[in-house]
């Protein structure tokens, strides 16, 4: 069992989006420890305790803390913000010094994820040389921080993870750029999210954003200025830009249509429409979204999970060898929304269509299937009972090809298909406009509506 550590010091509530990241990594790994530091621990520190006392600024109070908490105790150490993606292991990742820049900078290395076994000389060093050393509070990163850190690490040695791993993204693009990056590498998401910056800075963040075509993120900024009577105005004054910018792309999307253009998703958006980031989105959207899942995922990453662990919408977990439902049942214990269920009537589980009966003859929303050969005929039987998932993804090896034909015969005049290797993806087209134009809207994200943006606009292709 590895023990997973966070840190929040001070007097303020932990952010909701917080607690829900901390509650996705007890998902993604049930059966491990995980240990919130507060105020009240501080005295568990005995080497830092002094120094974190007389610190003032949260961030450098938070480094002194990891230092001494892997040290005392190893482990996995991760900043508040960061969101789970896909698995890795845990007991394996602590077993050397493992790190995470968010560049291929050596010079610094970033501290939002660190992996260590207990009592390793890199922070042992570190925390005598912090105890007496003289802090600069106005240089977090370069007195405590990542700078600090990249310094002693130069002495170590460590196995550094690629920064995709943990910095998908940089600090000064919108968490939304994402969807359009290759995330198969991605173990955790640091969410830049910046309420925390002073106010300029936090202004230079908002119109960094916008600029990037972004204003679903500046419009959660803008919420820490309420109140600010220095800011007013120009709060004031953004709000009504970002008003107008989602106002003007609700009327292209309202028009575009109009212009003839064909709505298929294109390779170069292949990535936006992956499983679980559109997953992500309809769970976050409608949480009570249900999913089935039919058989067990062998494919490292697991195309769905990603999504599961963050928002564990209702889902039905199905496979008709007992071995693997025990094992998905295991690896799902913190959900407290999934249930696993074995089609095996022989060996004392459920049939099909008792299956049915136990979900109330609800259908899914979203049909994730990945047994290649049984694919056909489950997905066929749900079309057969009058029923259109917004989602229905499946695995083609295995598959007969007959099979295959007539299934894309039925999936053809209602949905959108999109091959992913091994996988196909099959959106409802209702779900493809509304997914689409929410990115459109909201992030600036044409995709489907490129075209048809660029003509309204006068911008050539």
């Amino acid at each position: 069992m590895t023990t997973f550590h966070r840190i929040w010091f001070g007097d303020k509530p932990i952010p909701p989006a917080y607690e829900d990241y901390w509650r996705a990594w007890q998902r993604q790994y049930p059966g491990h420890e995980f240990v919130t530091w507060r105020d009240e621990d501080i005295d568990r520190l005995p080497r830092m305790r002094d120094r974190i006392r007389q610190l003032r600024v949260p961030s450098m109070r938070a480094d002194l803390g990891s230092f001494e908490i892997l040290h005392a105790h190893g482990g996995v150490y991760l900043d508040c913000d960061v969101m789970p993606w896909h698995r890795f292991r845990p007991e394996e990742m602590a077993r050397e010094l493992t790190v995470c820049n968010e560049s291929d900078s050596t010079e610094y290395c970033s501290l939002g994820f660190v992996a260590s076994p207990p009592g390793h000389p890199v922070f042992d060093a570190m925390i005598e040389y912090l105890r007496d050393a003289d802090i600069d509070e106005g240089n977090p990163h370069i007195a405590t921080g990542p700078w600090l850190f990249g310094r002693f690490l130069a002495g170590h040695e460590c196995r550094r993870l690629p920064s995709s791993a943990f910095y998908p993204y940089a600090a000064v693009e919108p968490l939304s750029v994402v969807r359009r990056r290759d995330l198969s590498g991605t173990l955790g998401i640091h969410v830049w999210g910046g309420s925390w910056l002073p106010g300029t800075a936090k202004q230079d963040k908002v119109m960094q954003m916008i600029a990037r075509g972004d204003v679903a993120e500046p419009a959660v900024l803008l919420r820490g200025f309420e109140g600010d009577v220095e800011h007013a105005d120009w709060a004031r004054d953004v709000g009504l830009m970002i008003e107008a910018v989602r106002d003007i792309r609700e009327k292209t999307l309202q028009i575009v249509p109009l212009l003839g253009y064909d709505f298929s998703v294109n390779a170069k958006d292949a990535a936006v429409f992956e499983l679980a980031k559109v997953a992500h989105w309809l769970f976050a959207r409608a949480p009570d979204t249900r999913v089935w899942q039919v058989g067990t995922s062998r494919e490292r990453p697991d195309p769905l999970r990603a999504a599961l662990v963050n928002d564990d919408p209702p889902a039905l977990l199905i496979d008709s060898d007992t071995a693997r439902v025990a094992a998905l049942a295991a690896d799902h214990a913190a959900h407290a929304n999934a249930r696993a269920v074995a089609l095996a009537p022989a060996e004392g589980g459920m049939a099909w269509e008792e299956i049915w009966a136990a979900a109330g003859d609800v259908p899914p929303d979203v049909l994730v299937l990945h047994d290649g050969a049984g694919s056909a005929a489950v997905i066929a039987d749900v079309l057969d009972r009058g029923h259109r998932p917004a989602v229905i993804h499946f695995d083609m090896v295995g598959m007969d090809p007959a099979d295959l034909r007539m299934l894309l015969g039925r999936l053809g005049d209602d949905y959108a298909t999109l091959e992913y290797g091994a996988h196909m993806a099959a959106y409802r087209f209702d779900l493809i406009m509304e997914y689409a134009g929410a990115l459109y809207v909201e992030n600036g994200i044409a995709t489907v509506f490129s075209e048809g943006v660029k003509t309204l606009n006068g911008v050539e292709a």
